[in-house]
This record gives C-alpha cells, sequence and structure tokens, in this order.
C-alpha cells in the first residue's frame, strides 16, 4: 500500500467511523443531548468514566487475543475488524473525557 492509498484509507475510515458513531450514539444514549451519556453510568458504581471505557477496551483487546490464538471468532455476525472499529470509538470517547477534563 502506498502512502497515497493509506492516507485515502484513513481518511475514507474516519468518515465511516463518524457515521458509525452517530448511530451508536443515538442508541446508546437513549436520545440525551450529552454524547457520553452511556459511559458516565459507569459513576453509579462508583466508576471513573474514563475507566469504565478502559475496561471496555480491553474486553475488546481480549476478542483480539482470541483471534490472534484462533484464527477465527465464534460470534459470526461480529468481525474482528468490527472489533477495532468498537475501540476507535472508544478511544474517541476517552479523548473526549480528557479533553473536556482539559488534559495536556
Amino acid at each position: 500500500m502506498t502512502k497515497e492509498e493509506f492516507f485515502n484509507f484513513v481518511e475514507a475510515d474516519n468518515q465511516r467511523i463518524l457515521e458509525l458513531l452517530q448511530k451508536k450514539n443515538n442508541d446508546y444514549t437513549a436520545g440525551a443531548d450529552n454524547a457520553l451519556a452511556n459511559f458516565e453510568q459507569a459513576e453509579r458504581i462508583g466508576i471513573d468514566p474514563v475507566k469504565g471505557i478502559l475496561l471496555r477496551v480491553l474486553d475488546k483487546m481480549k476478542r483480539f487475543e482470541t483471534f490472534a490464538k484462533h484464527g477465527f471468532l465464534s460470534v459470526e455476525n461480529e468481525t474482528v475488524l468490527d472489533t477495532a472499529d468498537d475501540i476507535e470509538g472508544y478511544m474517541k470517547a476517552i479523548k473526549a473525557y480528557l479533553k473536556n477534563r482539559n488534559y495536556p
């Protein structure tokens, strides 16, 4: 893959991820104005939302480990690329929290 092909892929993939996040955000926040409302549910049990998101990332990383060990995943309607998309979405949420908290 050339650099041009790579950066074209990144641009198209970023747009696809944005559209996916918009759809998932609607489903997971019950239409609330707060885009991070679902992650803030962690506070109800005394967990910082960033830590809650990191826990979800670790779950997804375990799926990657399973795929790396066995070469397949048992859930047929969710691919390893879907798992990568989920992790990317979680990273965007963490970045939003950090930005909102004025981390450098």
